[in-house]
């Protein structure tokens, strides 16, 4: 099965499998091991919602350093919202 990996150096939400929230930077990718790395992280939590059930997020607490993922433990990311900043 392939997986498709995020785009690197710009703003990302990631959702896991887990049901933790980052917002990051990808900084590599190693397609052998599908890991991602990611830099600037932080962890969020969902505070509310907009209209049409969109989850409002906000930073819940940084991460020091780099944070390394199983790309298969990634069930969703989008570009990072404008409202929240690395």
């Amino acid at each position: 099965m392939s997986i498709e990996f995020p785009p690197k150096s710009i703003p990302l939400l990631i959702r896991e499998f887990n049901g933790r929230i980052l917002s990051g930077i990808i900084t590599a990718i190693d397609h052998k091991r599908k890991m991602i790395r990611l830099s600037q992280v932080s962890v969020l939590e969902v505070i509310g919602l907009k209209s049409g059930l969109e989850p409002i997020y906000d930073k819940k607490r940084n991460i020091v350093g780099f944070v390394d993922i199983s790309a298969e433990t990634i069930i969703h990311w989008e570009k990072l919202p404008d409202y929240l900043e690395i």
